[in-house]
């Protein structure tokens, strides 16, 4: 009775908290207390989560450490995965809880850096129990999941046709959500971009989800299929954030080699001339949308992907940026632009050089979370917050806490490939959604967030689902 019930609650909070989580941008809409309504709804989840476990657990009489003739206990079902999380996680706890107190940071910046982070990485347990239980019937999810993004990417395209051609209509739009949940706060999601439209909030990272959700479909796919894979790309377009789009673009590579190699060797040639030619559609997607909708500025976004200073200067003295021959629109932004990348550059550049200077006093167990370079402060309001992830994570964590992070994903990734069966299809977009995702938080500190870490979650609660998405009905996103 009791096991039902908070089955029941379980399901009910896990759909509003994702409704939030990708709808709900900062997450700042509402405050109960001193809380944000995505912490809140968070707690409620992790809660409603672990009180089902236990009254499964009781009721079922399931043991615990020893395994019986009838049932296996929840640590002899642990699998490699469960192992190194879990010694990750504790691992985590000393460089939350004793690290910075012995490096100095202390424990206050320590909390305020990871302790949202850490108890986010807690609910993988019960959720990954009730999916190994069939309690939890996760392609249901993984759908109302699909939807979402689907409705995020059309509200940034709405988003960014509506600024670019009035420049106070997200404001005008945020205000007015403002005043309707007396929070001001909300102000702080909106990103502007330096002379042209940009469209930008923390949750933009479920577009990569959304492309991952897609690919698990493929070669599947119907029409409706191909059109939430144009709102995908067409909404990170709209993010004008290169390391978003160097992700999606890494991990279809990753994806489109397996794919193609897989397929050949098992002759499907039809199968991988397929994906080729979505391949090549995304491309030409691009390139249209960048010379209609974009107005060449994409193009402008990469190629100051890796200008610095310097070699901004050689463009300049060439020609390239000069703005002499007009003061259009166009002209100021790839200015601004061209010398926005080069100082942004040259920012990450030194970062990453102060990071590792300091990681090497301390390169075995770091400082701890909380701790940063006390002469190179990127923000005031959270001190710890850098840009360049690995360089901060190796400073905080040292060598013991990057390796066991990365040994965590390869188990991950060693789950994953004995539970996927013949599919390797998901096997494969399991690789997209990782380097997709480890390749847009290393310039950008999105990982340490609610948002971070379902993803990261969702990676780690990949294999446990395989059961079920082999033996469910085909259903079509």
């Amino acid at each position: 009775m009791f096991a039902s019930a908070f089955k029941k609650l379980t399901y009910f909070f896990i759909m509003v908290f994702m409704l939030e989580l990708v709808l709900g941008f900062s997450g700042s809409f509402l405050h109960i207390g001193n809380l944000g309504i995505r912490t809140v709804l968070f707690l409620l989840t992790a809660f409603s989560a672990y009180c089902f476990c236990l009254a499964y657990i009781i009721t079922n009489r399931v043991p615990l450490f020893i395994s019986t003739y009838e049932k296996q206990s929840i640590f002899g079902s642990f699998t490699l995965l469960d192992w190194f999380l879990t010694i990750f996680i504790l691992s985590t706890m000393v460089s939350f809880l004793l690290i910075p107190k012995l490096s100095g940071s202390g424990f206050p910046l320590a909390k305020e850096e990871i302790l949202i982070s850490f108890l986010m990485l807690l609910l993988y347990y019960p959720i990954r129990f009730m999916l190994e239980q069939g309690e939890l019937r996760g392609d249901i999810f993984l759908k109302y999941l699909y939807i979402l993004i689907l409705a995020l990417g059309i509200l940034h395209i709405v988003f960014y046709i509506g600024q670019n051609y009035n420049a106070s209509f997200m404001p005008v739009f945020f205000t007015f959500v403002a005043e309707k949940f007396h929070n001001q706060e909300i102000y702080s999601v909106l990103i502007l971009g330096h002379g042209y439209t940009r469209v930008m909030f923390i949750t933009s990272m479920y577009f990569l989800v959304g492309i991952y959700l897609s690919l698990r479909k493929f070669p599947t796919w119907r029409w409706y299929n191909y059109m939430a894979m144009t709102i995908f790309i067409w909404a990170l377009l709209t993010t004008m954030t290169k390391s978003l789009w160097y992700g999606a673009a890494a991990g279809l590579g990753i994806f489109a080699v397996c794919y193609v190699i897989c397929t050949v060797l098992h002759r499907q040639f039809k199968a991988a001339l397929h994906f080729v030619a979505v391949l090549v559609g995304c491309v030409v997607l691009v390139a249209v949308l960048n010379f209609t909708v974009f107005d060449g500025m994409v193009g402008v976004r990469l190629n100051n992907s890796f200008i610095t200073s310097q070699t901004s200067d050689k463009q300049q003295n060439s020609g390239y940026g000069n703005n002499n021959s007009g003061s259009s629109k166009k002209d100021i932004a790839m200015a601004m632009d061209n010398e926005g990348a080069a100082i942004s550059n040259d920012i990450k550049l030194e970062q990453t050089e102060k990071l590792l200077e300091k990681w090497k006093e301390r390169p075995i167990f770091g400082w701890g979370y909380g701790s940063y370079v006390p002469n190179y402060i990127r923000s005031e309001q959270n001190v710890f917050s850098y840009e360049m992830l690995l360089p901060a994570m190796l400073m905080k964590i040292g060598v013991w806490g990057i390796c066991l992070f990365l040994f965590t994903l390869l188990a991950a990734f060693i789950t994953a490939l004995k539970r996927c069966g013949s599919n390797k299809v998901q096997l494969f977009s399991w690789a997209f959604l990782l380097v997709a995702f480890g390749l847009t938080v290393q310039t950008n500190p999105l990982l340490l967030s609610f948002n971070g870490i379902s993803i990261l979650l969702l990676l780690f609660w990949f294999p446990y689902n395989q059961s079920q998405v082999l033996a469910a009905r085909d259903i079509s996103y």
